[in-house]
């Protein structure tokens, strides 16, 4: 299972979010997902920790 943490430590796994953005078929401006694998989700950033 993937998972990302913000900066204030809120966690996150995706759930809810489109699964086209999960895999980076699709993106926002302010929902995508970074060439790092990291989880931009509603314009805060979410780093992957799992």
């Amino acid at each position: 299972m993937r998972v990302w943490e913000s900066a204030d430590g809120e966690r996150t796994t995706g759930q809810g979010v489109p699964y086209g953005f999960m895999k980076g078929e699709l993106s926002s401006e302010d929902t995508h997902l970074t060439e790092d694998g990291d989880l931009v989700l509603k314009g805060e950033l979410y780093r992957r920790i799992e």
